[in-house]
């Protein structure tokens, strides 16, 4: 009878807390991809498994394989990475304590296309290749889409269908339309081409900095590359590039080479400015910053959501007194049955 009325009052207790966590509860229903690309430091870890989303924050330090390995994962899908290893049972259990809830798979909408390069330059009987790319809504690429190519003017220059190779054939300018489709959405975009008797003049048109999404450690170093680029897409030599920091808190980076140092957990943007001349074009390249070392955790005021409320009613519930009797549910063992019911005796 006691444990029937000690259930009541675990009911009774479960559901008042549940409704002053509503709100939290209700958003974990409606986790995205964007929404846990926010959440990519080690104070502030979110992690795709399995289609699950886990805060890792709380759990970075005590990860067995080292903080860095969890690290690497922040704001991103670490499923490829969680099951290339095994985990043992107690492993598994402990992860569930830290689930907000299921990923919500938005589908990628065709949403824009880029085009490169934008204006190029050929002679009479000379190609160039236009590099068409449709993107998502999350400025990804969108896979799937049909691309088609055509020309304002074929006198001046032709363009293949679907190859995108445009050919000049007199002097002039023609403008190239680029359409993708994907069921009833139709993007479009432009390059006017320039037609000439004799070889164009190449000028400097941008710069590319690879990696395109650096991560360093504190302390380490990670080199960037630029590359100068001409109107045409081609490399482009002869120009002078410095690299500067946004935030040297944060990441420094050697003016004229590159390097990149971790100074501090967060986020930098890198510019390489390149010139020639009067001409002046600018890249960027957002450095990760991460640290791999032991720290104190972060126990701010961010518990109120489901995996941190599940852990807290769970501890609160083994150490209650009803609890411990009847060992009920959240992994714990039904103790009061290897006491040869000798507590059952004497609460009657």
């Amino acid at each position: 009878m006691k444990i029937l009325k000690s259930i009541g009052l675990m009911s009774l207790i479960f559901t008042t807390v549940l409704i002053g966590f509503g709100s939290s509860i209700a958003q974990a229903a409606t986790y995205t991809v964007a929404d846990v690309a926010a959440h990519n430091t080690s104070t502030d870890c979110w992690v795709i498994i399995n289609n699950n989303v886990y805060d890792l924050t709380d759990f970075i330090t005590s990860h067995s394989g080292g903080a860095s390995v969890i690290d690497a994962q922040c704001g991103k899908n670490g499923t490829a990475s969680f099951n290339s290893g095994p985990h043992s049972a107690s492993a598994l259990s402990a992860l569930s304590s830290y689930l907000l809830g299921p990923l919500t798979v938005v589908s990628p909408i065709l949403t824009s296309l880029t085009v490169i390069p934008t204006a190029p330059t050929v002679i009479i009987g000379g190609t160039i290749h236009l590099n068409a790319t449709p993107k998502n809504q999350n400025g990804g690429a969108f896979i799937g889409a049909t691309t088609t190519f055509s020309s304002s003017n074929t006198a001046i220059a032709t363009v293949g269908n679907t190859s995108g190779i445009v050919t000049g054939v007199a002097i002039g300018t023609a403008t190239i339309t680029v359409s993708s489709t994907s069921g009833n959405i139709t993007v479009t975009k432009t390059s006017i081409v320039t037609v000439t008797d004799v070889a164009p003049t190449l000028v400097l048109d941008s710069v590319k900095i690879t990696p395109a999404s650096p991560s360093v450690q504190i302390g380490k170093t990670v080199q960037l590359t630029a590359k100068d680029k001409n109107q045409n897409g081609g490399n482009f030599t002869g120009a002078d590039t410095t690299f500067h920091s946004s935030d040297t808190g944060i990441a420094t980076v050697d003016s004229s080479t590159g390097k990149v140092t971790g100074v501090a957990v967060g986020n930098a943007t890198i510019t390489a400015t390149s010139t020639y001349g009067s001409k002046e074009v600018k890249g960027t390249v957002i450095v990760k910053v991460v640290d791999t070392t032991i720290k104190t955790i972060n126990t701010d005021n961010n518990g109120k959501h489901l995996g941190q409320f599940k852990n807290w009613f769970r501890n609160w519930f083994k150490n209650h007194h009803f609890g411990k009797r009847i060992g009920f549910g959240f992994g714990e063992k039904n103790n009061h049955q290897n006491n040869n019911n000798d507590n059952e005796g004497n609460d009657n």
